[in-house]
């Protein structure tokens, strides 16, 4: 986080990806809209309070697992 800050300017991020432990992530992404950044992809379990111009996809990895697991058994019953 130290190096953020010449990291966004320097590469012109506007895409940030969140995957911090959620005590952690609405500070971060706090301080990333601050820089300019204005879309996150936030794997945080956290959905984010951010204002209504940052663009947040809250990505649940527990529900993705459910819908994979789910998946396979029904590929696996169309299958037999």
């Amino acid at each position: 986080m130290d190096e953020l800050t010449d990291f966004v300017k320097e590469h012109k991020a506007y895409i940030a990806i969140l995957t911090l432990p959620k005590d952690q992530a609405e500070k971060a992404a706090e301080q990333i809209v601050n820089l300019g950044i204005h879309a996150i992809w936030n794997f945080a379990h956290l959905d984010l309070n951010l204002p209504k111009d940052v663009v947040v996809d809250n990505v649940h990895l527990s529900d993705s697992l459910m819908q994979l697991s789910y998946n396979i058994v029904e590929n696996r019953r169309r299958q037999v």
